[in-house]
């Protein structure tokens, strides 16, 4: 289908061709109020059956929408008309509908100003997401939908899409921090008119990040288990959990301050003893930090020995160096 435009000393303007592959037509055209053109003809490229009406929207920048009408038969469109309100006529013969044979075909399009209307049913809004992107369904409430996209933040990259249901592009997914990204799903019509639905989503990639506020590196304790208290920045907590024999034993805890098990305690040596605090997220992000304290034995009074020394044979030291000092003095 070829539209060309003249002015009024017949210099040509401008021209703009239609079609596809197989044979398509142009048998007549119309202006809105709005200078737009609109051309009906037959087309054999696009359509439902071996030939269909076609009616091709077009401005003086070149083409903006266009539609078909049929079925399985033949159908041709040979003129159209527009009333006041730029609803469109169009009339030709159908082979698809009617009696049999060739019968006469009038449709009517209104001017359609309504958006497509897209239902996000998937992702839900707030749900969590890792390393893996997300799928997606989405429901499109339109008759003469035209295309689908999304972008994620409303990025400058356009994904088109074809079908309802899929995958966020992987690659694109990684570009992303952890966060909370908003994918933005689009729909336009054939009339140009645009819709628009968004869902925002975890994406949490980080471990969690844990913070030791006591017991404090290197500080010694007797029989009694140290106290602990710890933060934890992790907006998806899901557990957390201490061991102070090396993985060997874990103790889940629930709050964020407390005692370090008596028992475990009683069973560790008079020695360093490492304390390590292990916190996961809901996507099974592992976090960890870990203080270094000293058991020490206590003396019978409560004070605590020196760990490595005989208190007597310090003591027995003392008096020997007590004596030489005072036989040198008399001396």
């Amino acid at each position: 289908m070829a539209l060309v435009a003249y002015n009024s000393s017949g210099v040509k303007q401008w021209n703009h061709i239609w079609g596809g592959e197989d044979e398509d037509y142009g048998y007549d055209i119309i202006l809105d109020s709005s200078e737009n053109i609109y051309a009906v003809g037959c087309t054999n490229s696009y359509g439902r059956g071996n030939e269909d009406i076609c009616i091709v929207k077009f401005n003086s920048s070149g083409m903006l929408q266009w539609h078909t009408w049929g079925e399985n038969g033949d159908d041709s469109g040979f003129g159209i008309a527009v009333d006041s309100l730029d609803n469109i006529y169009f009339t030709g013969k159908t082979n698809s509908f009617g009696s049999g044979g060739d019968d006469i075909v009038l449709v009517k399009y209104g001017l359609d100003t309504e958006n497509p209307e897209i239902i996000i049913n998937n992702p839900s809004q707030d749900e969590i997401f890792g390393d893996i992107a997300p799928n997606y369904d989405i429901s499109i409430i339109e008759s003469n939908l035209e295309s689908i996209w999304y972008t994620i933040n409303d990025g400058a990259t356009n994904i088109t899409i074809s079908e309802f249901t899929g995958t966020i592009d992987q690659i694109e997914w990684e570009k992303k921090e952890t966060g909370m990204p908003t994918i933005n799903f689009y729909a336009n019509d054939t009339m140009g008119n645009e819709g628009y639905a968004e869902v925002s989503v975890f994406k949490d990639i980080d471990n969690p990040e844990i913070i030791i506020n006591n017991p404090s590196q290197d500080e010694r304790f007797g029989n009694i288990a140290p106290e602990y208290d710890i933060s934890i920045v992790e907006p998806n907590l899901e557990s957390f959990l201490y061991t102070i024999d090396g993985a060997i034993t874990n103790y889940t805890i629930t709050q964020f301050s407390g005692t370090i098990n008596q028992e475990a305690w009683d069973a560790a040596p008079y020695n360093n003893i490492t304390i390590r605090f292990y916190a996961n997220d809901l996507l099974g992000n592992i976090g960890y930090n870990e203080v270094v304290v000293e058991k020490v034995e206590e003396m019978r009074n409560g004070e605590t020995a020196i760990l490595g020394y005989n208190v007597l044979l310090i003591i027995s030291l003392i008096g020997l160096i007590t004596a030489i000092i005072l036989k040198r003095k008399f001396n």
